[in-house]
């Protein structure tokens, strides 16, 4: 009889589990989905790989793709259709988890997810927060850039620096621009005058007094000398002195890295010097 009883209660059970809800859209990770968006009664939650609700209905939009296992959730924003297209413009943006987490409720103008952190914008201030739902650095930045190893290029009042995501400067505010950092070096503009350089992300200087500067890439970067183009790397040292009268780009061609220079006739970029196969 307890058998029996057992298997009613079972069964019971089984009846009044919560349906599968239908899907909206795919969250993707790698080649595998993880997730995937709902919709009911205008709002929107999640549900994991099998279909199971992980997060109730309770945004006006959840974004259908993933940056290192977080999305991110929007209130009081707009759904816009093209025609041929159908864009979102965004209110107050949020991040979950692919668990269905809370980690921050919606409350910033703008979110960009980098590896390790999230640089946001409130009010026109920017800050970090980490991807656990911590806040780093609270927004009071009058622009930045993404963190990057620990560090990132910030502007306090009229100046850029570099901050450590503890808060500190690794470098005080004394550039009038500075770059991002690509393969972890960034360009400055130290005055009106110009006066352009190279900073790794350890803060040291690779070479300055230049009369321009580019983004790094592939590990050459361009400079601009008595205005001539040339090419460093990334320990500082000149390895193609400057000589060419236009700017030029450092790009790669299949297995190669060349120094490329925009063809305005043929509305093309031109091979100018091989720096490297790989």
């Amino acid at each position: 009889m307890r058998i029996i009883i057992n298997l009613l209660i079972f069964f019971t059970f089984l009846g009044c589990s919560e349906p599968k809800k239908e899907p909206q859209s795919k969250i993707i990770s790698g080649d595998k989905v993880v997730a995937y968006t709902f919709s009911e009664n205008k709002k929107f939650g999640l549900l994991d790989s099998s279909l199971n609700v992980i997060l109730k209905p309770k945004y006006d939009y959840i974004f259908d793709y993933q940056d290192y296992g977080v999305i991110k959730t929007d209130n009081g924003g707009e759904q816009i259709n093209g025609g041929d297209y159908i864009s979102y413009e965004t209110g107050k943006i949020g991040l979950i988890d692919l668990r269905g987490n809370i980690l921050f409720g919606p409350q910033f103008n703008q979110i960009q997810i980098s590896a390790k952190s999230a640089k946001v914008e409130i009010d026109s201030k920017y800050g970090y927060v980490d991807l656990k739902g911590n806040f780093l650095i609270k927004p009071k930045f009058s622009e930045a850039w993404p963190e990057i190893d620990g560090v990132a290029p910030v502007k306090e009042d009229s100046l850029w620096g570099i901050v450590k995501m503890t808060g500190e400067y690794l470098i005080e505010p004394s550039f009038l621009d500075l770059s991002e950092f690509n393969d972890g070096i960034a360009y400055f503009r130290k005055n009106e005058k110009g006066n352009y350089g190279y900073i790794n992300i350890n803060g040291e200087v690779l070479i300055d007094g230049l009369n321009g500067a580019g983004t790094f890439q592939y590990g050459f970067g361009p400079i601009n000398k008595n205005y001539k183009w040339g090419i460093i790397d990334s320990t500082g040292e000149v390895i193609v002195e400057p000589q060419y009268d236009e700017s030029i780009n450092i790009m790669k061609r299949e297995d190669e890295i060349w120094i490329m220079q925009y063809d305005d006739e043929r509305k093309d970029w031109k091979n100018i010097k091989k720096l490297k196969s790989i």
